[in-house]
């Protein structure tokens, strides 16, 4: 943990304070009460002791000068707030439970400067010697200096937002291009929810211009990105989605008030409580370290498939935070994979939601006792590696044999309905996550076999990943499931700790808990990949008196 911290993928949260799908929250949803969404400080309790370190709070003006968190405008929803003072609390009870180092606090400033002025005398009163109120001395903040390391700013806790100085920050609440794509969206009432993924695909189209990269210069990698309209955009979308057309009418015009709202200064006393972690829309590769950038994963994915080796080399010194896309009206996650293996440290996920992305997030951050902080991997971090997410000569690949022989308990994880039935169905896929080149999904399945489901024989079957380019960092994914494609369980499993062997693997349910005694019971085989032609000289090194053996027997 000795390394800058740039040097980490860092666990980070999108959204921290919502504990439900904000979508399901609108107020033109009559008798909405089937999934409620509020903003709960109890989230930020949870999140903190799963071993997150980065934590999003959005700040809004409340009443009686006192800021408040909530997902805003709190004109567009209907969420309710909650005290700033309070998640500080909160946050300061749990911050390190579960690890000591650092935690980084995401600032989505909307306060106006006197509740600006709030904000940071809660931050220092309740933080007390625990904030990151100026830069070490061993780390001033100039051009030379690399970041401080996770070992170094342990127990910790600094502010992540607009410092000031590098541009003025004046932006409206709802830019033209916000309002372009509202008024393009489809109004729906009682069917919002059969007609989400038409809104998405209407809206991604609407939005092609706008997320389209030209060409970047070789210094200058995310330029005039700055997310913030990004994430009013999407707020608007979601509202203007769950909408009649007669209520859009009616709170048209306080967007348009809305829109002419603007910050366009920061408090002196927030903004020097900013320092290793200062959000700018600009961002060459000769800036300080730290300057840092948030921007949507459909921006930074259309400049990673383009020039993936300029943004490795950006984010060995730079941190990089990624949020989830303005079409995800639902709350869902983007698998982080990707974005890991061009070096992005911060992959900002809706933790409320379960699912295969938090699954694969969970799985990495196991890792380094749950620290929240691992190290990428060498060539990410090395300026000797000239590395592009589409190379693999660079690394020592491995091959990777998977025998799937069988499975265990699987009645006590199934849906109820199955378990009625005489006859348990089931198979197991194993797919696997890494570099575009290898990732392997839906090749490997087992025969569907029926059974009484507490142990499970499957017929015979050898799954080979001929060659895992990237083994550091690489998942397996084990999924069980039925005829009908409901999942029983699953697991990730990184591919640099297989053993070889017969082994038990516990499945897991959707939220990544251990659901034991359910497993499956599969032989791994793990080798250093070699290319065919030199397949028999390994044999040879391998066991040289077995080689000679049949070497002589087939003369």
């Amino acid at each position: 943990m000795v390394h800058p911290i740039s040097h980490y993928y860092i666990n980070s949260s999108h959204n921290t304070y919502l504990n439900g799908n904000q979508i399901q929250a609108a107020k033109a949803i009559p008798g909405n009460q089937s999934q409620r969404c509020e903003s709960d400080i109890e989230m930020y309790r949870q999140i903190l002791l799963a071993g997150c370190r980065c934590i999003e709070l959005d700040c809004w003006d409340g009443p009686n000068n006192d800021p408040v968190i909530t997902h805003g405008p709190i004109a567009l929803q209907q969420i309710n707030v909650v005290s700033l003072k309070s998640v500080c609390k909160a946050i300061m009870e749990t911050a390190f439970k579960t690890s000591d180092y650092p935690i980084v606090l995401s600032i989505e400033n909307h306060c106006n400067l006197e509740q600006q002025r709030v904000m940071a005398q809660y931050f220092q009163e309740i933080f007390g010697e625990c904030l990151c109120k100026e830069a070490l001395k061993e780390y001033p903040l100039d051009s030379k200096t690399r970041l401080p390391s996770p070992y170094t700013l342990r127990r910790k806790i600094l502010i992540k937002g607009h410092k000031g100085g590098h541009k003025e920050i004046k932006r409206g609440l709802i830019s033209r291009h916000s309002a372009k794509i509202l008024d393009n969206a489809t109004p729906i009432s009682e069917t919002v929810l059969h007609s989400l993924e038409r809104i998405k695909n209407e809206i991604k189209d609407t939005t092609t211009n706008m997320l389209s990269v030209s060409d970047t210069d070789e210094n200058e990698l995310l330029s005039d990105c700055d997310g913030d309209d990004e994430r009013l955009t999407e707020r608007l979308i979601k509202k203007r989605a769950t909408m009649s057309a007669q209520d859009y009418r009616c709170l048209k015009q306080q967007y348009k008030q809305i829109q002419h709202e603007t910050v366009t200064e920061i408090r002196n006393e927030l903004s020097d409580l900013i320092n290793y972690f200062q959000t700018t829309p600009k961002i060459n590769l000769n800036d300080p370290d730290y300057l840092m950038h948030s921007v949507s994963e459909t921006k930074i994915a259309k400049i990673i498939t383009q020039n993936s080796s300029l943004v490795i080399e950006h984010t060995r010194r730079h941190i990089v935070r990624v949020y989830p896309d303005i079409n995800r009206i639902c709350s869902s996650n983007f698998i982080p994979m990707y974005f890991w293996t061009a070096g992005c440290q911060m992959l900002a996920l809706n933790f409320q939601t379960n699912g295969l992305p938090m699954s694969m997030n969970q799985t990495l951050f196991e890792e380094n006792g749950r620290s929240g902080y691992v190290l990428k991997a060498k060539c990410l971090r090395e300026k000797s590696f000239k590395m592009s997410v589409h190379d693999s000569h660079i690394f020592v690949a491995n091959r990777v044999e998977i025998e799937v022989i069988s499975a265990q308990f699987l009645t006590l994880i199934a849906p109820r309905k199955s378990i009625n039935n005489s006859t348990f169905i089931s198979s197991v896929a194993v797919d696997l996550y890494d570099l575009p080149l290898d990732t392997l999904r839906k090749k490997y399945v087992t025969t569907e076999i029926g059974s009484e489901g507490w142990n499970t024989i499957y017929p015979k079957n050898k799954f080979v990943f001929e060659k895992v380019i990237k083994p550091e960092h690489a998942l397996l994914h084990f999924r069980v499931y039925n005829e009908n494609n409901e999942e029983y369980g699953q697991r990730f499993v990184p591919v640099h700790k297989l053993r070889n062997g017969y082994r038990h693997i516990i499945l897991r349910n959707r939220a990544n808990r251990p659901e034991g005694p359910a497993s499956i019971f599969v032989k791994i085989k793990t080798t250093i990949y070699v290319p065919p032609p030199a397949e028999e000289l390994q044999k040879h090194f391998i066991d040289p008196m077995k080689y000679k053996q049949d070497e002589q027997s087939s003369y």
